[in-house]
C-alpha cells in the first residue's frame, strides 16, 4: 500500500533522516506502520506511473543503500542515485 502523494495539498520534501521519521511517525488511512520503499518498489511504481495516479517527475527517496549513502530514485528519467543525505528530495511512504 502506497501513501497517497497528496497530503495537505502537496508532496513532502525533507532530508534523509527527516524523511526517515516522517513515514515511521505517519498515519494515514488507518494505518500507522509506514516506511520509505525499497528501490525495488520504487522501479515498479515507475513502471506503472501513468495509471498509478499523483506521481511528479522529481526525485524520490529510498531505503536502499549504496556503500554508506541512500539510494534517490528520479521519475524524470526512471534512475536512481546514491542521494545527497542534507538535500531535499521527494517522499512517498509505503507499507
Amino acid at each position: 500500500m502506497w501513501q497517497d502523494g497528496y497530503l495537505e495539498g502537496k508532496i513532502a520534501k525533507k532530508r534523509i533522516e527527516e524523511a526517515i521519521k516522517y513515514c515511521k511517525k505517519l498515519g494515514f488511512a488507518g494505518y500507522s506502520d509506514w516506511r520509505l520503499p525499497t528501490v525495488d518498489e520504487v522501479k515498479e511504481i515507475y513502471k506503472i506511473r501513468d495509471d498509478f495516479g499523483v506521481v511528479s517527475d522529481s526525485c524520490y527517496w529510498t531505503s536502499s543503500k549504496k556503500s554508506s549513502n541512500f539510494l534517490v530514485f528520479d521519475f524524470y528519467d526512471g534512475y536512481d542515485f546514491e542521494g545527497e543525505p542534507n538535500y531535499s528530495y521527494s517522499i512517498r511512504c509505503v507499507r
